[in-house]
């Protein structure tokens, strides 16, 4: 399952900031830029943003992500470490995804073995547990393939109910067919 182990991260780029406080507990606020962003053995791409890192947490705003013709945008509150000694929320952000390639979203969760292929869309308010997060959205697929079937488009709502992911009136098309 994803971040049972330490998350290898990589990349290079330039962060332009302060830092205020003690060196044990340090806020650390700027904007960083980033070239081939690489975690869960995925390579993101480029991105950007604004980020304050104070009391194990960052609270990054405005983060985007390219590669290709694919963006996610961030903003949001991550914990640099879970579970959290002081009980707190380990996520509570939005994430918008425009037409992201599903197979480096498959392999970032570990879901390779689902035969579902295509272009990603969707928004995201994910919060609490990193391990069992809590939240709701919406989905997009588009020139999807789905265990050998072609497709057009498939949209569902979406609820992340702790252990598992509820899809809400999916709708496939093909072919002029629903």
């Amino acid at each position: 399952m994803l971040f049972r182990s330490p998350i290898e991260i990589g990349g290079y780029g330039l962060f332009d900031g302060t830092m205020d406080g003690s060196f044990r507990r340090p806020r650390i606020e700027g904007r960083f830029t980033g070239e081939q962003m690489k975690a869960f053995d995925v390579v993101w791409g480029a991105a950007t943003g604004d980020v304050v890192i104070e009391n194990s947490y960052a609270n990054v705003n405005d983060v985007v992500i390219r590669k290709g013709d694919g963006t996610i945008i961030t903003n949001g509150r991550y914990s640099l470490g879970f579970p959290r000694r002081d009980g707190g929320e380990e996520i509570n952000s939005i994430v918008r995804l425009i037409n992201w390639p599903m197979v480096d979203l498959k392999h970032a969760f570990e879901l390779d073995d689902y035969d579902v292929d295509g272009q990603f869309s969707g928004e995201f308010h994910v919060y609490d547990k990193y391990l069992e997060p809590f939240g709701f959205g919406t989905m997009a697929i588009v020139n999807g393939v789905a265990y050998g079937e072609k497709f057009e488009t498939a949209q569902a709502g979406v609820r992340l109910e702790g252990e598992g992911v509820r899809l809400d009136n999916i709708a496939v098309s093909k072919g002029g067919g629903r």
